[in-house]
């Protein structure tokens, strides 16, 4: 399959996921509703369910939806009787991570190709046991290696390395730095100053 299809089918999926229906089976919505009625919760009714009938377990979530979307007219036998849900947590956050972060498509060409010193890449490894970090540069014609052991992974430590390293080279050898997209290096700028 072609890159492209697949980012449309998972397009596709992601606006048609909180649209599937809920409470499919007639026997599970008779139930829902008669201990709404009664004065259960959605969260004690799938307690109860999975005692007597465990093939037609559904989750509290899932009530909730079935109520909120199909059928409205049960939201005044919730306890808190609210018109709307609040959101507790967003699906996905649009907020960017890394402030004026640079893809590698922007990369100059040179970088890409390996025909001039100076096109640095900064990448951050962790050990297994999260204990030890390490800060590794390379230079990507000339491979020259510079891997510096952090105390933490943290911006102000990455970028300290950073400099550290590349400030004995001169100006003509730092043309342009490619930085992975962990939180630590959310200090590109001062480091690129």
């Amino acid at each position: 399959m072609v890159p492209r299809g697949a980012q449309i089918i998972y397009q596709i999926r992601l606006r048609e996921r909180a649209k599937r229906f809920r409470l499919k089976n007639d026997k599970i919505r008779l139930y829902v509703h008669q201990k709404l009625e009664i004065g259960w919760t959605p969260e004690i009714i799938p307690g109860r369910l999975r005692v007597f009938d465990p093939d037609n377990y559904v989750c509290p979530e899932s009530i909730y939806q079935y109520i909120y979307c199909l059928a409205p007219e049960l939201i005044e036998y919730l306890p808190r009787k609210h018109k709307r849900r609040r959101v507790k947590h967003p699906y996905r956050t649009k907020t960017e991570r890394i402030k004026d972060r640079e893809p590698i498509a922007v990369r100059p060409l040179a970088a890409d190709t390996r025909e001039e010193y100076g096109h640095w890449e900064s990448d951050t490894i962790v050990s297994g046991d999260l204990k030890h970090v390490l800060n590794v540069l390379i230079d990507r014609k000339s491979r020259v290696v510079h891997i510096t052991l952090l105390n933490q992974k943290t911006a102000r430590e990455t970028t300290e390395a950073i400099i550290r390293r590349l400030q004995k080279y001169p100006e003509n050898f730092i043309r342009s730095i490619t930085y992975d997209n962990g939180s630590e290096t959310t200090q590109h700028q001062v480091i690129n100053e």
